[in-house]
């Protein structure tokens, strides 16, 4: 029997599963390795997502054909885990969190202990059988809802923009008790982290500056696994496969559908096998270089010219650049690709105080590397007090159709269809869709490096 979970405004049923296994084939050239194992964390998407939906187990069995390893991979999860509705550091009546909340300081946040739900988590760990816990072993937090949502609270306890440094504190900290649990240093156990999209404008930009930060700092062994999570659409709403237009159906607030978290994880598993391997000592040039990283394209730079913003791509493993033709939706002069849909730029202000968001009408690929996009109209600020987002994640709860890109119509590269070498091609081993176009990547700028690291959400546009 499953149990239901009620948390503030999510409704969450899920079974109680501690351990999902499944045989996965052999790819790669021989890492060694064996018995790999993900440890999936988080709260109520995370549920859904690791021990509903299979998607921690898909991670672990492309990672598991990427580097070969040996043994039956697994995806180790439960309510212990994911909690619905607990952050990791929460400091708002009615919002649980695994680390009792002790104030806003990252002091407090590093020194603080888990509550009744970090307990539980421990006492999970802790009643793995031995091998599991000697496992070649990666964690996954999919993760970032409540501690995106209480920025909206600031000021009644919970934490704001300005408490970044106090998020970081608490994440790290969490991840060390896990570490610990298992017996592992952080050099020989990596996290992948990555959220669903959820919370105010400035709680999501918050947690994904603080990620990028994080993972710019070797000595945290933490990789943004998955840099864009909003080509997705809500839990249990309809989906038009021609159109690509998401409409209401029996929608489950705040959590993302399970096609979608599949998606994700699967997006994720070459990052993590590269993490992996870092972490267990062997040579990167065991996965080939030309696969990329793992993570994507991204936006590495913006021009402003008028109403038009010509972006230039970095590409990861991909070749190409995009744009999906579905079909015009509802009489339409484009496909909602083409018309831009999720690209948007700030005219002034910042994060924490928003300027006119002027959203893209029109997106055009140029060549390769480069995509124009036509803007609803020209900003009136200097290029360089204007911010391009994709996308400025404008609504705090996911239960209307999101508007921000939509499953499919995020501008992508070729990576699915372009060759590579038999051993690493997951559509061959695993079946049509493991290796999968790579979507452009919520922009996150930085500056500095390691702990010095200092991110900024979206990328400052440039005059042409």
């Amino acid at each position: 029997m499953g149990q239901i979970i009620t948390a503030g405004r999510l409704l969450l049923a899920r079974p109680g599963l501690a351990l999902m296994a499944a045989n996965a084939p052999h790819g790669g050239v021989a890492s060694g390795l064996a018995n790999l194992a993900l440890f999936g964390h988080g709260q109520s998407n995370a549920a859904y997502a690791n021990d509903q939906d299979g998607a921690l187990l898909a991670m672990a069995q492309a990672i598991a054909t990427y580097l070969d390893a040996a043994g039956t991979p697994a995806g180790v999860s439960n309510s212990a885990s994911d909690v619905s509705g607990a952050g990791v550091y929460a400091g708002v009546a009615g919002y649980g969190s695994f680390l009792t909340y002790g104030g806003d300081t990252a002091a407090a946040a590093s020194a603080a202990a888990y509550g009744a739900d970090g307990t539980a988590m421990l006492g999970m760990i802790a009643a793995l059988a031995p091998a599991a816990r000697a496992a070649t072993l990666a964690g996954i937090l999919y993760w970032g809802e409540t501690d995106s949502a209480l920025t909206a609270f600031s000021g009644n306890g919970g934490l704001g923009y300005a408490d970044k440094p106090v998020y970081k504190a608490a994440l790290l900290n969490d991840i060390g008790q896990i570490r610990a649990a298992f017996g592992k240093s952080a050099a020989a156990m990596p996290f992948g982290v990555f959220g669903p999209p959820y919370g105010t404008p400035t709680g999501a930009a918050m947690v994904r500056e603080a990620w990028v930060e994080l993972a710019a700092d070797p000595a945290n062994n933490l990789v943004w696994a998955v840099p864009q999570t909003y080509d997705s659409i809500t839990r249990g709403n309809n989906w038009n496969a021609a159109t690509g237009v998401e409409t209401l159906g029996l929608p489950n607030p705040g959590h993302r559908d399970a096609a979608d978290n599949v998606a994700f994880y699967r997006r994720g598993a070459l990052a993590m096998a590269r993490a992996i391997l870092a972490s267990n000592g062997l040579a990167a040039s065991l996965l080939p270089a030309a696969l990329g990283a793992g993570t994507g394209p991204r936006i590495v730079a913006a021009t402003l010219s008028g109403a038009r913003v010509v972006l230039t791509i970095q590409h990861d493993g991909g070749t190409d650049l995009l744009v999906p033709a579905f079909a015009p939706p509802n009489g339409a002069d484009a496909p909602l690709p083409a018309q831009g849909v999720g690209f948007s730029v700030m005219d002034g202000g910042s994060v924490t105080a928003p300027g006119t968001m002027i959203r893209a009408v029109a997106c055009t690929r140029l060549d390769a590397t480069h995509l124009q996009l036509t803007l609803a109209s020209a900003p009136t600020n200097q290029a360089s007090a204007c911010r391009l987002f994709y996308p400025w994640p404008d609504e705090m709860w996911a239960d209307q159709p999101l508007t921000e890109i939509g499953r499919g119509c995020a501008v992508t590269d070729n990576f699915g269809q372009i060759a590579v070498p038999a051993d690493y091609d997951l559509n061959q081993l695993l079946g049509a869709g493991w290796r999968m176009n790579m979507p452009l990547g919520s922009p996150v700028s930085m500056t500095g490096s390691g702990a010095s690291a200092n991110a900024r959400f979206g990328i400052a546009l440039s005059p042409a």
